[in-house]
């Protein structure tokens, strides 16, 4: 599941071409590493309600990105 806030500052920026950052939700570590495959190493994993703190970080490749994914799944989701 792609994630994309619907927001009028990203609507704009959509419109007017600006590049965005790609992001998936993932619920499991698996479907983390099958995420990382399609938008490409380094990538950052980002706790969902955990504004920033534990289990997020910069993964530059698939052992970093499932230490990273099992301290975050604490929380509820992982956007990639």
């Amino acid at each position: 599941m792609c994630v994309c806030a619907h927001t009028d500052d990203i609507y704009t920026k959509k419109k007017s071409g600006e590049k965005l950052a790609p992001s998936i939700a993932c619920e499991t570590v698996e479907a983390c590493v099958e995420a990382a495959k399609v938008i490409g190493y380094p990538v950052i994993v980002r706790s969902a309600f955990a504004l920033g703190g534990l289990g997020s970080g910069f993964a530059h490749d698939q052992a970093e990105l499932v230490s990273l994914v099992q301290v975050s799944y604490v929380y509820i989701y992982v956007y990639i």
